[in-house]
């Protein structure tokens, strides 16, 4: 999560601090400007963002585990036409998350929430069809910006089409700085079948907060699972996450190179929020190491931002603008099977 409280440095600066971040493979923390950069060639701007690979029919799940085996923080990402639902699986180490099992749970917690909930189902359950037959196929693939790529993938880069320093226009409807958080969030933390832990938010925009949301200029959205560690007991494993997916589109897990040991966050964010519809419901979901106590406390902040430069949709490249709290004081205890709060 990269704070908007930072000292201004020159663009001069600034280029030679994300050039040394990315030959050192130690992220550097980037400010923004308020002036517009430089417009980079294709292969800078992959280098600084990351390499998204589509192609018609998609890839089996097995063949697009081979693909992205020998990467570092490679996502999946399924869609599923008939239901309007996209998932977006995020694998933190080579090797360590079977992607058929993960979706497997994220479709199967989010059908178990919904019958707790008593909403409907059939869109979850025409997903689990398809996963469990071997029907589930990613249609993209995406790499970090530095990535060695696997070869043959190079004629579905579309990383390489149109990549410009232009600032997209913001939505005419709604007002930028005015209310733009989702209605509520409702979370899930308990312990999971596979011997970890998992968080899971849910949460529904209305119309008029989410034109608001749209209204900003390469606008992105987080909403930061925080849970509380000044005395260091924590539900989940300080290390962080090890696995994580989302239904929301341009998904992402951010870093946590700059946050504090007193809160630990856990944030699965949308790099472009234009691309989100109000009145769908919306889940972050991650799983980690069973920390060293039984229950915590916690938090949600949902966080606008925008993307600098607006071509690249990395978590490097994304800025805080402004948070909301929920809920608007004191913590919620975790674990927790359906507990909704407000800002």
């Amino acid at each position: 999560m990269k704070h908007p409280q930072v000292e201004l440095v020159s663009a001069a600066s600034l280029a030679v601090m994300f050039a040394l971040s990315i030959v050192a493979g130690t992220p550097t923390s980037a400010t923004p400007i308020s002036t517009p950069e430089p417009a980079p060639t294709a292969k800078e701007s992959r280098d600084a963002g990351s390499h998204t690979f589509a192609r018609a029919g998609g890839w089996a799940i097995a063949e697009a585990k081979k693909l992205g085996s020998s990467q570092h923080g490679v996502q999946y990402v399924f869609e599923y036409p008939t239901t309007g639902l996209t998932v977006t699986i995020g694998v933190l180490e080579a090797g360590s998350t079977d992607i058929q099992s993960e979706l497997q749970a994220n479709i199967g917690d989010q059908l178990r929430a919904a019958m707790r909930d008593g909403v409907s189902q059939q869109e979850l359950k025409e997903a689990q069809r398809a996963i469990q037959g071997g029907a589930s196929r990613a249609s993209r693939l995406v790499f970090p910006g530095d990535a060695t790529l696997p070869p043959g993938l190079d004629p579905y880069d579309v990383s390489k089409q149109g990549s410009s320093a232009q600032v997209a226009p913001a939505a005419t409807a709604g007002t930028c700085g005015s209310a733009y958080w989702p209605s509520s969030m409702k979370v899930y933390a308990e312990d999971s079948t596979s011997g970890t832990r998992y968080g899971r938010l849910y949460f529904t925009w209305s119309a008029s907060n989410l034109a608001n949301l749209k209204a900003c200029n390469n606008v992105t959205f987080e909403p930061d699972f925080v849970t509380y560690n000044y005395e260091d007991a924590h539900y989940y494993a300080a290390s962080g996450i090890s696995s994580w997916s989302s239904t929301m589109p341009n998904a992402y897990q951010d870093t946590n190179a700059f946050d504090g040991k007193d809160e630990l966050v856990y944030t699965v964010g949308c790099s472009d929020a234009t691309a989100l519809a109000a009145g769908t419901r919306y889940t972050t979901f991650f799983r980690a190491p069973i920390g060293n106590a039984p229950w915590d406390t916690m938090k949600v902040v949902a966080q606008r931002g925008h993307r600098t430069p607006p071509f690249c949709y990395s978590t490097w490249c994304i800025f805080a603008d402004s948070s909301k709290r929920f809920p608007a004081s004191g913590w919620v205890r975790i674990p927790a099977t359906g507990t909704i709060f407000y800002p």
